[in-house]
């Protein structure tokens, strides 16, 4: 990975410092450092066994790729948040209704006490 980071990077250094390097060869000295920085970057991309179009391409393939992760990634944390906004709403469902059950159950509760002290009174 280092590898491929150091690839692009000279090829970012090239793509910056391009319009530079044109006035240093047509005799401008005061672009002289953007010519070494070119330099130094082509030197780069030669030791790896790249030119810059290759690099340039292998550097879109693992952006699309970055990009593609992201948009897969953003989605998959969309669907997670609904999953846990479901499982939340079940949940309180679940317990609204054990609530009721209970509120049920002791309201009859209360109507068999009600009712057994009725009777006795007869």
């Amino acid at each position: 990975m280092e590898k491929l980071l150091k690839v692009f990077q000279a090829v970012e250094n090239i793509e910056q410092e391009k319009k530079a390097t044109i006035f240093y060869k047509m005799g401008d000295d005061t672009f002289k450092e953007s010519e070494q920085i070119v330099l130094e970057a082509r030197a780069t991309l030669k030791e790896e066994g790249l030119s810059f179009e290759e690099a340039k391409k292998l550097r879109e393939y693992y952006k699309e790729l970055l990009q593609a992760n992201e948009k897969e990634t953003k989605q998959l944390r969309k669907e997670i948040s609904v999953g846990y906004k479901i499982i939340k709403e079940v949940k309180v469902r679940q317990e609204n209704k054990e609530i009721e059950e209970r509120a049920i159950k002791e309201e009859k509760n209360k109507q068999e006490e009600q009712e057994k002290k009725y009777v006795k009174r007869k």
